[in-house]
């Protein structure tokens, strides 16, 4: 990776804590990292989450529809299923 590096390691890192995310180096092409990345999304996903619902509890509603990773994602769960078929586990049939 760093033969073809673009941006420094150094500026990279500094942008993200400046930004308040997350800096992970990975690559599609020998795979490294992305396993990792895959698991924390998750893991911010299951923490925000159960952010959201309490703060919604305490409104007296809880909304097990959508969960909202930062301030610009938010994931509609209800369409991570194909609504025609229940027994679906899959997003995209």
């Amino acid at each position: 990776m760093t033969q073809e590096r673009t941006v420094r390691f150094n500026e990279a890192q500094e942008f993200c804590d400046k930004m308040k995310i997350t800096y992970l180096e990975l690559s599609a092409k020998t795979g490294a990292n992305v396993v990792n990345l895959f698991e924390n999304i998750s893991s911010i996903m299951v923490m925000k989450e159960k952010e959201f619902d309490a703060k919604r509890k305490k409104k007296g509603k809880i909304d097990k529809t959508h969960v909202t990773v930062d301030k610009s994602i938010t994931i509609d769960k209800t369409s991570l299923f194909n609504k025609k078929d229940k027994n679906s586990k899959t997003c995209c049939n």
